[in-house]
């Protein structure tokens, strides 16, 4: 009993296209570690750690 495929791409990239999604995945999450790690973010990485500690303060006019 032979299964009837639903997509109508190339047998070879249908079977192809979880592991390219896979991959391009696994090239945006390195990419965004070695982003994080560059020494230029390091300001922007401390201010945003002490978002949580700071008091709020509201404008009031």
């Amino acid at each position: 009993m032979s299964r009837r495929r639903i997509c109508k791409w190339p047998r070879g990239l249908s079977d192809m296209l979880p592991g390219l999604i896979t991959a391009a995945l696994l090239l945006l999450f390195v990419g965004g570690c070695i982003w994080l790690w560059l020494p230029g973010h390091k300001s922007v990485l401390d201010a945003a750690a002490q978002m949580p500690l700071e008091d709020d303060k509201e404008e009031t006019t």
